[in-house]
């Protein structure tokens, strides 16, 4: 297989470590202090959008990558699943206030329409083909940290 392959499997891999890491930390301590929800559903929405383009891609022939967009997902859900359990238990969050650049309302149809405007592909007639899904998990998880990052902060 190709270095570059390998390469891309093992970063989205260290993300999933990170998560799982995440995910054990929060059912420990039961708090999810300094964890975004909406961070994580973005960058489930970008996992899922992976399934819309792995086809289309030299992906599909790696074995590795089915094994690690399952773990993703999977790892994505139970850190969702956790943050639900535990949210109350966290005060900080309870009172932290999002600025409106924060809120989902407001990513999720920017993440949208820049994924069906901006894209690697060709615009066909309708402007919809598969390539969306590539620029759909990119700005999922790039914009998505958007309110990691005015957590952290």
């Amino acid at each position: 297989m190709s270095l570059i392959l390998v390469l891309f499997e093992v970063g989205y891999l260290l993300q999933h470590f990170a998560t799982i890491t995440q995910c054990y930390r929060i059912y420990k301590k039961r708090s999810t202090e300094m964890v975004s929800l909406e961070t994580n559903i973005f960058f489930l929405i970008g996992s899922l959008s992976r399934i819309g383009w792995i086809w289309d891609s030299m992906l599909k022939g790696f074995f590795l990558s089915y094994i690690e967009l399952t773990l993703g997902i999977l790892s994505l859900v139970a850190l969702i699943v956790l943050f639900f359990k535990y949210k109350s238990l966290d005060f900080v969050y309870s009172e932290l206030k999002f600025p409106f650049y924060c809120k989902t309302w407001i990513l999720l149809p920017l993440i949208l329409v820049l994924s069906y405007f901006f894209h690697p592909g060709t615009q066909t007639t309708n402007w919809f083909n598969s390539q969306m899904f590539v620029s759909l998990s990119i700005y999922s998880e790039a914009i998505g940290m958007i309110p990691q990052l005015y957590i952290i902060s």
